[in-house]
């Protein structure tokens, strides 16, 4: 048994921060932790009141954690006990199995506090790359062999460029206009999606708006084994119905891969068939206008299951 990365994994685990919603009212304004655990309001690893219990408020910055040789894990409020069980020792590159024992919560909420959805994010303008974005709609990112790509769709003129960030997203990055793929990819481009599927990388886009006399279309981008490839494009022409389709989801299921994309024009759902993978030329069926869609522009999936 290893104790090397024992200590960072209790430190990172200990530093979620679990809050609990009780069915009753919370008349206590601290919280009351257990002789397993010392808790220092805004001090750093003060090692030196093992098993000793303290009383902090919910207020507390905690800073550091630390346990003793106890398999509990617990911070205790009014009605409410926050229980965890976990082995005392573990094996590098090993399974940790935890196991919650908390009572009366009602409800729970997870915070990993290295990154906190709760608060304010910050943002930096990267402004216009090259000077290659015209009119930017959509984008899609992803990281292969050691490099994040980010891939941006211009809606007019139409095309598609691809920032290479190397080995962080920090980075300014490399621009690269890949281009139209021979009006491929038309002015009123819109959706994005890149995936790998079979060891290939690839990149969809569907665009198209037949009010400006344009037709609707999804083209398939194949990078083959490295989104540094120079792409060979198709253009599927119109599948299912599409009336100037706008944003893409494409997923998995049942080891079959399928899409669907939002028509604006005549706001409705178009749904793609495509099989084990994605070298035939995909099934579309245009599944109408579910739910009183009006000039749809967005879609986001999600299995609940």
């Amino acid at each position: 048994m290893l104790s090397i990365g024992l200590y960072r994994f209790l430190r990172y685990l200990l530093c979620l921060c679990l809050i609990f919603i009780s069915k009753e009212k919370v008349a206590a304004q601290h919280l009351i932790v257990p002789p397993s655990l010392f808790i220092y309001d805004s001090i750093v690893n003060k090692d030196s009141a093992v098993n000793r219990g303290v009383v902090i408020h919910h207020s507390a910055n905690i800073d550091h954690l630390s346990l003793s040789t106890s398999r509990q894990i617990g911070v205790e409020s009014t009605n409410v006990l926050a229980l965890f069980e976990m082995p005392d020792s573990a094996c590098v590159n090993s399974s940790v199995t935890i196991t919650n024992r908390s009572t009366n919560a009602t409800s729970y909420r997870w915070d990993f506090c290295a990154a906190n959805i709760d608060q304010v994010p910050t943002g930096v303008l990267l402004g216009n790359p090259g000077n290659s974005l015209g009119i930017p709609v959509f984008s899609d990112y992803a990281f292969d062999n050691g490099n994040y790509y980010a891939f941006v769709v211009n809606n007019t003129p139409g095309g598609l460029i691809r920032l290479n960030f190397g080995n962080s997203l920090l980075n300014t990055p490399i621009v690269t206009n890949l281009g139209n793929f021979n009006g491929s990819i038309p002015n009123s481009a819109q959706g994005l999606q890149v995936l790998k599927a079979n060891g290939s990388w690839y990149a969809f886009v569907v665009g198209g708006d037949p009010l400006i006399g344009i037709s609707s279309r999804i083209v398939k981008l194949d990078f083959g084994t490295s989104l540094n490839n120079t792409p060979i494009h198709t253009n599927w022409g119109n599948i299912g119905n599409m009336d100037y389709p706008v944003d893409l989801f494409i997923f998995q299921e049942d080891n079959n891969w399928y899409g669907l994309t939002v028509n604006y024009r005549n706001s409705t759902i178009t749904k793609f068939s495509f099989g084990l993978n994605f070298t035939g030329i995909p099934t579309g069926e245009n599944l109408g206008n579910i739910g009183n869609l009006d000039l749809p522009s967005g879609i986001c999936p999600i299995n609940d299951n």
